[in-house]
């Protein structure tokens, strides 16, 4: 879980029972934040790739649905 890092980009996945979304929150040197939903969802577990990442992107996540 969390982020994967391949010569491509970053796999980023989370885990979470409740979550209706998970967003992907990337955050530049600025501190600006660009949100990208997750897209895949396998059971329980909501993951995405992030073409061009790489080591050092600092990011966050924030679900959506009940608390």
């Amino acid at each position: 879980m969390g982020a994967s890092l391949t010569p491509e980009g970053i796999n980023f996945a989370v885990f979470s029972e409740d979550a209706d979304a998970i967003i992907l929150c990337l955050f530049d040197p600025d501190g600006r934040e660009t949100q990208i939903e997750l897209p895949e969802r396998t059971f329980n577990i909501f993951h995405g790739f992030l073409p061009g990442g790489t080591a050092g992107q600092r990011y966050g996540f924030r679900a959506q649905g009940p608390y």
